[in-house]
């Protein structure tokens, strides 16, 4: 984690049909995310770490998570 905000992002392998930032119980916790096709967009606040749980387009099963750090 560093001292600088920035904007984040995590492209994927394939189209993402949901994602949603959420806290480390995977609940939602509101904050801002942007989904364009397999990108996820995202900013973060110095030293700030987030999470954000994916479903993938065409996926049946559970969601997928990933965490994201500045």
């Amino acid at each position: 984690p560093g001292n600088t905000a920035l904007d984040a992002s995590v492209t994927f392998g394939v189209p993402v049909a949901d994602a949603t930032s959420v806290r480390l119980d995977e609940t939602s916790d509101g904050l801002p995310l942007v989904r364009e096709g397999s990108c996820l967009r995202l900013p973060l606040g110095p030293g700030t770490l987030r999470s954000v749980r994916v479903r993938t387009a065409g996926s049946t099963g559970a969601a997928g998570s990933a965490r994201v750090g500045a």
